[in-house]
């Protein structure tokens, strides 16, 4: 099959070698038939090279041909065409101004390329130049002219390209591209009047055509000629009601007019119109939520445009993750997380929107819920540390301590971050201690500060765990101590070091620290019943009777 391909494709090159009657000499004396011969076989192996995908071989080759024979501009539109291709730019512009040099007659295909050149080259005065010659050559082909515009244009030269397109319209008529472009060009020369004309030109061949006429408005808003794009887009309106792009550009309007009402009106109106860009739609939410969290009105107008986007955009997930983020800065987390839940199933590769997902499980404490999805974040992401992390300590939080060890030894395996395996180390050591395995928990321990001797929540956490044993307690003063330094104001540390020192039997200490930390949390049970112990130990026993009928009011608990 590739036999046949090449042979075919040998035949048109030669048929292509006929046609341009290149079997001369330069100042046309024919070549011998010795030559002819030479000629041929250069060529066609020049060819041959050229299909294999040889470059180098090709233009060699091409080359051994135009020394047989200097005037074959096909050989030079070759060897133009392999330089550029081979990213010799240089080359490829010099056997292109070649071939047209050596061809007798005009050839579409040598200006083209000459012109495409010149424009990679960033001779854009010189390419305008060629397909303005072209343009000459063949006054019917549309595209010549409007490339000859293009490269003025690239050129700075907006008025020769003003020139070549008003020549286009005269003969092709308005249409769309050479509206928009003299739309362009009069704009950028300071003519908004004439600007505006060029796409009146384009409404008036085309009447009735809403797109033509936005673009109009569009040109007029440029202008200041605000009445005249209101104007027109209350036509498109009435042409298409649901015109989301005309309610878009009303909404601005009446905006800027002050009028919130009629903006607002229209506003929703295109956020119901499928064919806006849901991008552009996103925006105008984007810029609503600096606002909601302090102004109700603009809470309830931002929910009215996103539930216009669930009905026009329903299994579109950003739009699911945006009405999320404004239920949750409105204060309602629950609702946050059914529309985030949405978002997900649509797109369930989004780690961010997983991430939230986690931290709304956090914020509502429900473990077993926190639970579910991070199984689910973790199966779609098993070589990520968070979601083992959170699915961790989702069972911890639930109980489940030997599937919380299970999944913590499960990421301590694949995590390479020091912070990720100090936390892992946590929930091993603390769920070791729950199920009664003080051993490894304290090895867990002892392995998390060797990777970091400073972790306060690690110190903390150890030195309460060995109050709670009543073991090594001077190691466990140590401990919270140092977490201390860093944190002097912390309260579940400072409760750690008053039950430290009431285990070591100092109560007076104990007492000091402990009404410190009750004052910074006067709610909190378990810091009330280590002072209400410690206040027993001092035979204070009537300030402790108190403290104790406080502890069964906030746990509703009728012992302590």
């Amino acid at each position: 099959m590739k036999k046949a391909e090449l042979r075919i494709a040998l035949f048109v090159l030669l048929f292509s070698l006929q046609a341009c009657g290149i079997f001369r000499k330069k100042g046309g004396t024919e070549l011998t038939y010795e030559e002819k011969r030479r000629f041929e076989e250069a060529y066609f192996k020049a060819t041959t090279e050229k299909i294999l995908g040889n470059s180098e071989s090709a233009i060699k080759s091409f080359k051994e041909a135009l020394d047989i024979d200097p005037s074959c501009h096909a050989c030079m539109y070759q060897i133009a065409n392999l330089s550029y291709a081979g990213q010799m730019l240089d080359d490829a512009v010099y056997w292109a101004e070649a071939s047209i040099k050596y061809n007798p007659t005009y050839n579409f295909w040598y200006y083209g390329q000459l012109g495409q050149f010149y424009n990679r080259k960033g001779d854009y005065l010189k390419s305008a130049e060629v397909f303005v010659r072209m343009a000459e050559f063949e006054p019917n082909r549309a595209t010549n002219y409007l490339e000859a515009a293009n490269q003025y244009i690239n050129a700075s030269e907006f008025k020769k390209s003003l020139e070549i397109l008003e020549k286009y319209e005269s003969k092709f008529g308005t249409d769309e591209e050479s509206a928009r472009k003299i739309e362009g060009l009069w704009t950028q020369l300071g003519k908004p009047d004439k600007a505006n004309e060029a796409l009146e030109r384009l409404v008036k061949a085309n009447p009735g055509n809403v797109r033509y006429m936005g673009l109009l408005a569009e040109s007029y808003l440029r202008n200041d000629r605000v009445a005249d794009a209101r104007k027109l887009y209350e036509r498109i309106i009435e042409l298409e009601a649901d015109n989301g792009f005309a309610h878009f550009g009303l909404s601005d309007i009446y905006r800027k007019n002050g009028e919130e009402q009629k903006s607002f009106h229209h506003l929703k109106m295109a956020f119901l119109d499928e064919d806006v860009s849901i991008a552009l739609k996103m925006q105008v939410v984007q810029s609503f939520l600096p606002f909601i969290r302090l102004d109700s009105s603009m809470r309830n107008k931002v929910v009215t445009l996103l539930d216009a986007l669930v009905i026009t955009h329903p299994n579109e997930p950003n739009v699911f993750i945006a009405y999320s983020d404004v239920l949750y800065t409105s204060g309602h987390p629950e609702l946050s997380r059914e529309k985030l839940k949405r978002g997900l199933e649509l797109d369930a590769s989004n780690y961010n929107a997983w991430l939230q997902l986690i931290a709304l499980d956090s914020e509502l404490e429900s473990y077993e819920l926190m639970a579910e999805d991070a199984k689910s974040f973790l199966d779609r992401f098993p070589l990520q540390a968070l979601p083992y992390l959170s699915y961790s300590h989702a069972c911890m939080n639930l109980g489940n301590y030997k599937k919380a060890l299970e999944i913590a030894n499960e990421g301590l395996e694949i995590s390479r971050l020091k912070d990720d395996k100090i936390q892992f180390l946590i929930t091993i050591a603390t769920s070791h201690y729950e199920l009664g395995e003080y051993g490894k928990s304290d090895a867990a321990h002892d392995e998390l500060l060797e990777l970091d001797p400073n972790d306060a929540l690690a110190l903390n956490n150890y030195a309460y765990f060995l109050a709670e044993r009543g073991e090594r307690l001077g190691d466990a003063l140590n401990m919270i101590n140092k977490a201390l330094k860093q944190e002097a104001d912390n309260v579940s540390y400072l409760d750690t070091k008053g039950w430290v020192l009431f285990q070591q039997g100092s109560y007076s200490e104990a007492e000091v620290v402990l009404r410190r930390a009750a004052k910074l949390e006067p709610d909190d049970p378990e810091i009330l019943t280590h002072l209400m112990k410690t206040l027993l130990k001092l035979n204070k026993l009537e300030e402790a009777a108190a403290i104790q009928e406080k502890i069964k009011a906030i746990t509703g608990k009728t012992d302590s």
